[in-house]
């Protein structure tokens, strides 16, 4: 009888699957994530009767893109009802430890809304949030500045943010 050995390498068939495809995506899967964008409430007998299919085809639909990793509903905060009013993008800068290590940590900060690992210099991007001047400056010096291996931020403060689109959203992980 023979074993396989567990550390070997997945034969090509056994590849799990990547991301969705466009092609993965019919009509009627595009219209019902357009209604629930409108309105994320709706159910699926509204959407069902809506689309003129059974309801089933609708649960049934949301559920396969929901495990396909095509679509998510969540809840989105409105960041200037939470008393944010400045918006700061911050280039961190990295040394003396993994730059991953040092994203993990900065993605706990409540304040940061985004964080990025780039190519080059800096290391990290992130949007930081902030009520005011000085409770910006308290998140840039106090929580973001005491995170091990940040050798230098830089920051930009956003005057006016022309286009934050929140439609797309990485819901595939490897």
């Amino acid at each position: 009888m023979s074993r396989r050995n567990m550390s070997s390498p997945p034969k090509p068939h056994e590849t799990p699957p990547g991301p969705p495809t466009e092609a993965s995506v019919d009509p009627l899967d595009r219209k019902i994530i357009a209604a629930l964008r409108i309105d994320c409430q709706l159910s699926n007998k509204e959407l069902a009767h809506r689309f003129r299919v059974a309801e089933s085809t609708i649960a049934g639909r949301i559920r396969a893109m929901r495990d396909k990793s095509v679509m998510k509903v969540v809840a989105q905060r409105d960041v200037r009802s939470l008393g944010y009013e400045l918006f700061c993008f911050a280039d961190i800068h990295v040394a003396g430890r993994a730059v991953k290590e040092v994203a993990a940590d900065l993605a706990k900060v409540d304040e940061i809304t985004s964080v990025a690992l780039l190519l080059g210099s800096p290391a990290i991007i992130v949007q930081v949030n902030g009520q005011d001047r000085k409770h910006l400056l308290q998140v840039l010096e106090q929580k973001i500045g005491s995170v091990q291996g940040i050798s230098t931020i830089e920051t930009t403060l956003a005057l006016e943010i022309i286009k934050f689109d929140s439609e797309y959203g990485e819901l595939y992980t490897p």
